[in-house]
C-alpha cells in the first residue's frame, strides 16, 4: 500500500507542478483565454499554491523531515479542487468539473491514508538511539513493560503512596522513592488501600 500511495503522490505532484507552472508562465496562445476567465493576480496565487503543494507532496516524504506536511499539502489540494469543481460547474464545463472531482477524491484519499493509516515516519535524530538498538532511557522502558500499572502522574503517585498526606520535598514526587527501584520492590513497600 505504501508503494501505491507514493505513486499517487508522485502523479498528483507532477500534475499540480505542471498546472502551477502553466498559471505562472502561460504560453502566449493561452494568455487571452486565461485572463478572460481569471484575473492575473489570482492566476499567480494559484500557480504558487499548486507548485508549493506539489513540492509539499514529495519533499517532506523523501527527506522525512516534517512528513506531516504531506497531509497538509493534500488538504490544500483538496481546497483548491473543491473551488475548481465549483468554478467549472458554474461555467457549464462538466468534463473539467469531473476531472477536478477525481483529483479531489485522490487528494482526500491520500490525505486520509497519510494521516491515519500509513503515515510517513519522521527521521530520527542522529545519535538519539544507540547502535545496539537499546533505548536511551532503559529504566523507563523496563518500568513501562514490567509495570503496566505504574502511576505516571503526581496525583496518582500521591494516591498510591504510603505517605499519602505529605508533600514531596525538594522537588521530588510524593511516593516515588528511588527511581531505580524495581516494580516488585515498590509494590512490596506500598500499603494496601
Amino acid at each position: 500500500m505504501n508503494i501505491v500511495l507514493w505513486i499517487l503522490q508522485v502523479l498528483l505532484a507532477a500534475g499540480f507542478f505542471a498546472h502551477g507552472l502553466l498559471f505562472l508562465s502561460p504560453p502566449a496562445a493561452m494568455v487571452e483565454q486565461m485572463n478572460a476567465a481569471l484575473p492575473r493576480w489570482f492566476q499567480l496565487f494559484l500557480g504558487v499554491a499548486e507548485v508549493l503543494a506539489a513540492v509539499g507532496l514529495i519533499l517532506p516524504g523523501l527527506t522525512r523531515i516534517m512528513p506531516w506536511l504531506v497531509t497538509w499539502a493534500a488538504i490544500g489540494i483538496m481546497v483548491v479542487m473543491v473551488s475548481a469543481t465549483a468554478f467549472h460547474l458554474m461555467r457549464g464545463e462538466n468534463s473539467s468539473a469531473g476531472i477536478t472531482l477525481v483529483l479531489l477524491v485522490v487528494a482526500a484519499f491520500l490525505a486520509y491514508m497519510r494521516h491515519r493509516v500509513l503515515p510517513i515516519r519522521p527521521r530520527s535524530v542522529v545519535g538519539s538511539q544507540p547502535a545496539n538498538g537499546a533505548t536511551r532511557f532503559p529504566l523507563a522502558a523496563t518500568r513501562a513493560t514490567r509495570c503496566p500499572r505504574w502511576p505516571r502522574s503526581e496525583s496518582a503517585l500521591a494516591a498510591r503512596s504510603p505517605e499519602r498526606g505529605r508533600r514531596p520535598r525538594d522537588g521530588a514526587v510524593a511516593g516515588a522513592g528511588d527511581p531505580r527501584r524495581s516494580c516488585s520492590a515498590s509494590r512490596s513497600t506500598r500499603r494496601a488501600p
